[in-house]
């Protein structure tokens, strides 16, 4: 069974969520069954609604699609660029020292 990895994530200007103000999540690798009713590419290439679908199946906290609608653009790119990261190879993650 593969590794479960987790990457860390610290937005810009993050989200509130009640009380709280959320500055970082973590993600983690998609299984397969995540990507249920998604495209690959859409994830890749950070279109909204696939990067807003998919964020609540791998997010700790939770980020819910509301919360995603809340997010800074640059911190949308922070997100969608983290959840993308895990469609490359373990030797290209690391090649790319990520």
């Amino acid at each position: 069974m593969a590794e479960t990895i987790f990457t860390p994530v610290e937005f810009e200007e993050g989200f509130k969520r009640g009380e709280e103000d959320v500055v970082k999540v973590q993600v983690r690798r998609p299984a397969a069954g995540e990507l249920r009713g998604l495209a690959v590419l859409d994830i890749l290439r950070q279109e909204y609604a696939a990067v807003a679908k998919l964020a609540p199946r791998v997010t700790m906290p939770v980020i819910t699609e509301a919360d995603v609608a809340a997010l800074s653009p640059a911190d949308f790119m922070t997100l969608g660029s983290a959840i993308a990261d895990f469609f490359m190879s373990r030797q290209a993650r690391e090649a790319a020292g990520l």
